[in-house]
């Protein structure tokens, strides 16, 4: 039988004299499974399956892997369809298992990565490489900015006039790193903030036949694309609301933008059922590397 998974992409950053993430991976190549476990958040994980390029099981030009979230708490049974369910007999060191497959490609710095609803998502998979290279002195770490798709800001680019803004954010969610990125959004989120608001809904339009002064309009603009990003990233849902009104010359009809654009997502299917009806890693892992090839172009972009 075969299944699906969906694969999102992210840029590798390195920040904080953190080493290149290919160099880190051929160090955690080296450590037993043991050594490899981190607590991340509230549960354990751990890189569990590494294949560097070209080698044995791996003919790409890319870093394959597979993570491991461990849990221990409530989870499925088994069950037949004349046979009642019951669970799975465990060591009390064991506990259910949910796989993350990975892609890393070191000569564009792009992760590709499966979704798992249950499994390790992109935010702890930082976390866990930042704690593997943590330094008393220069605490190194790792960023992912996610692709998204960038048709609205194609359609933006060739805009040259800006009619009016139109925005919805939840204040309770928005970093002081965003809320500091423009003036006028944070002024706005202050008035917010003293009639104990949470929701903020701001539309600042041109009047009828003009256009937007740019400079202060841009500054906004690059803020809510900042917030918007942050929210992608960690699943914070600060930005509720965000469109733009643009116009290719002065005085034509201006058109409607909405500017909260979805991660870059494909859906692989043709993944492997396992005799354990599991997904096989080799299916897993050749999903990614079919996945990676049909982005080539937005990767150069």
């Amino acid at each position: 039988m075969a299944g699906k998974m969906n694969v999102n992409i992210y840029k590798v950053l390195e920040t904080a004299g953190a080493p290149p993430l290919d160099h880190l991976l051929e160090q955690v190549e080296g450590l037993d499974l043991g050594s490899r476990l981190r607590r991340v958040g509230d549960f354990d994980m751990r890189l569990e399956h590494i294949a560097r390029p070209h080698s044995a099981g791996n003919t790409s030009d890319f870093w394959m892997m597979d993570f491991v979230k461990l849990r221990y708490e409530h989870g499925p049974g088994k069950a037949g369809r004349g046979t009642p369910i019951q669970g799975f007999d465990m060591d009390d060191d064991q506990g259910f298992g949910e796989e993350t497959a990975a892609l890393y490609d070191p000569a564009t710095k792009y992760l590709v990565l499966q979704y798992n609803h249950n499994g390790v998502r992109e935010g702890k998979i930082k976390e866990y490489f930042s704690q593997l290279v943590h330094d008393p002195e220069n605490i190194a770490h790792y960023q992912f900015r996610v692709k998204l798709d960038e048709s609205s800001e194609v359609k933006l680019a060739k805009k040259q006039y800006i009619a009016k803004v139109h925005f919805k954010i939840d204040s309770s969610k928005i970093s002081a790193a965003y809320r500091q990125a423009d003036v006028s959004l944070e002024r706005a989120l202050e008035l917010s903030d003293q009639q104990d608001g949470q929701i903020l809904e701001l539309t600042i339009s041109a009047s009828r036949g003009k256009n937007l002064k740019q400079g202060a309009v841009t500054s906004l603009i690059n803020a809510l694309r900042g917030v918007r990003k942050d929210d992608i990233s960690n699943d914070t849902g600060g930005l509720r609301e965000f469109e733009i009104f643009g116009r290719e010359d002065e005085h034509s009809r201006a058109e409607a933008i909405n500017m909260l654009a979805p991660k870059m997502q494909v859906t692989i299917g043709e993944l492997s059922l396992g005799s354990d009806r599991r997904y096989t890693l080799l299916s897993r892992w050749i999903g990614l590397q079919r996945a990676r090839r049909g982005w080539d172009r937005v990767i150069g972009e």
